[in-house]
């Protein structure tokens, strides 16, 4: 969904002139200094961002129509083209904008742009970093899950009544599939990219989790986030503030049904059967593989949940020995009564 670009305007200085005071003598007239007038900080953020985007779109819709031009193999434009006005801030904002109708094209600079952000999104960024996490490009689905798709793949299957012409539709079915997983590539590579920059946050893991459940039901690569997610899960158990009881309890239910869940059923392949005449679908239906990593992660949010509310952690040193220093100044000040 594009997002219009918001432009902050400020007010141009104005500069007061100064004039000479009378005098019997003849006095030099002095000419004001011309100045450039000041460029507001979001409106160059947005400029050199643009900037960057239009060869990033060039950049990527050039190796698609060709297939061989050079493209990057890490996120790193910023770090090769650094820019003093884009900040982090400003990143956060950019990612949820559209920039291209080709989900491929629009992720690939996406995945260019958070190389403006060195470490992970904090405070006021982590919001639109978030939505726009929510908002990123859709993996593409596997052959016969769209409906007008699989419709189109119950015809052919119709035509094709011979060993041949099933084994070149079976052919047709594996080179989709194939294409497909090459073009979610840059989808899945700038989700994981966003998801490593954002804090283990109860809002940064439910979003995670919602992109699990995507990729599983376009049929997309789910086994890295899993193990992702697990990670930052632990880190998010120990944080300080700790996850309330309500958190752990929302959580464990989400990932409870997840780990269950399966994607709708694709086609893999055809083949056929030469006795009986007659083509059959060699269908998948997406899973969680191995489901175990979530199950034991549920297991742990909902134990967690019910435990009682985190004790005061131990007193430091610094505490230990600021109480001494009391205590010896009661002790004192007895003797002195």
């Amino acid at each position: 969904m594009h997002r219009p670009i918001r432009v902050i305007v400020t007010t141009t200085a104005i500069l007061a002139l100064l004039h000479p005071i009378a005098s019997a003598a003849p006095t030099a007239t002095t000419k004001p200094i011309a100045t450039k007038p000041a460029v507001a900080p979001a409106k160059a953020a947005d400029a050199a961002i643009m900037a960057a985007v239009k060869v990033l779109v060039r950049e990527y819709e050039t190796y698609l129509k060709d297939g061989k031009s050079p493209v990057r193999s890490s996120s790193d434009y910023f770090t090769q083209k650094p820019s003093p006005d884009v900040t982090p801030d400003a990143i956060a904002v950019a990612l949820g904008r559209t920039y291209s109708q080709n989900p491929r094209v629009d992720a690939y600079v996406k995945w260019q742009l958070l190389s403006a952000v060195p470490g992970k999104f904090q405070g006021s960024q982590l919001g639109p970093a978030i939505t726009a996490y929510r908002l990123a490009p859709e993996p593409l689905l596997m052959p016969g899950m769209e409906g007008h798709e699989r419709a189109e793949l119950e015809r052919l299957r119709g035509t094709s009544i011979s060993a041949e012409a099933v084994a070149q539709l079976d052919v047709k079915i594996k080179d989709q599939i194939e294409k497909t997983t090459t073009a979610n590539a840059p989808i899945l590579g700038y989700r994981d990219a966003l998801f490593a920059k954002l804090p283990p946050t109860y809002d940064a893991l439910n979003a995670g989790f919602e992109d699990a459940y995507e990729r599983l039901n376009a049929g997309a690569e789910t086994k890295d986030l899993v193990e992702s997610l697990s990670s930052v899960s632990r880190l998010w158990l120990t944080s300080t503030p700790p996850p309330t009881p309500q958190q752990l309890d929302a959580l464990g239910k989400t990932v409870t049904t997840l780990s269950r869940e399966q994607g709708p059923q694709y086609f893999a392949g055809i083949e056929w059967n030469e006795e009986k005449r007659k083509s059959y679908w060699q269908t998948r239906r997406p899973h969680f593989y191995p489901a175990k990593p979530l199950e034991d992660l549920a297991k742990e949010f909902v134990e967690r949940s019910h435990e009682p509310a985190s004790k005061a952690p131990p007193p430091s040193k610094t505490d230990d020995k600021a109480k001494e220093k009391d205590k010896q100044r009661d002790t004192s000040s007895r003797k002195d009564d």
